[in-house]
């Protein structure tokens, strides 16, 4: 019994420890001006293998490679706020079948819609998607966007 005691005071010790590591972010408001999705080719992987035998002076040999293209896809953004112009990107999560989802998913946004982001001090970026999913960036252009002209 005081095994399950133990087990349960350092299960909530590491939660707390987890729950006090997870940063709040500063969120901003701005608007999703454009998205796309892209597909990088990272190269090829081969991969085979050989047997060999023989009796009496006579050998056999066999083999079989097979060749597995290795590529990331890659979910970009530009998103517009008060006074910068973010382009951000970010690889696109893998999902396992468990939950019948696609095999990939983008945060999900409306192209001129608002979305809140946060950047933080050492240049970490993030956006908060429609459903509330939490994605981290990487910031490919920073823009700064002029003051409207002045009326006269």
């Amino acid at each position: 019994m005081t095994i399950s005691r133990g087990l349960v005071i350092l299960v909530m010790g590491v939660l707390s420890l987890l729950a006090a590591d997870r940063k709040v972010h500063d969120w901003k408001t701005g608007s999703v001006e454009d998205a796309a999705i892209q597909k990088e080719n990272l190269g090829s992987r081969t991969a085979g293998s050989a047997t060999a035998g023989g009796y009496g002076g006579f050998g056999t040999a066999a083999g079989q490679a097979s060749t597995m293209n290795i590529s990331r896809t890659w979910y970009g953004t530009v998103i517009k706020g008060d006074d910068y112009g973010f382009m951000v990107a970010c690889p696109m999560r893998q999902v396992r079948h468990l939950l019948k989802l696609p095999d990939l998913i983008p945060p999900t946004v409306t192209i001129h819609g608002p979305i809140k982001y946060a950047l933080e001090k050492e240049g970490k970026f993030f956006i908060e998607d429609e459903d509330g999913r939490e994605w981290k960036m990487s910031v490919l252009k920073k823009m700064a966007i002029p003051p409207p002209a002045l009326a006269k």
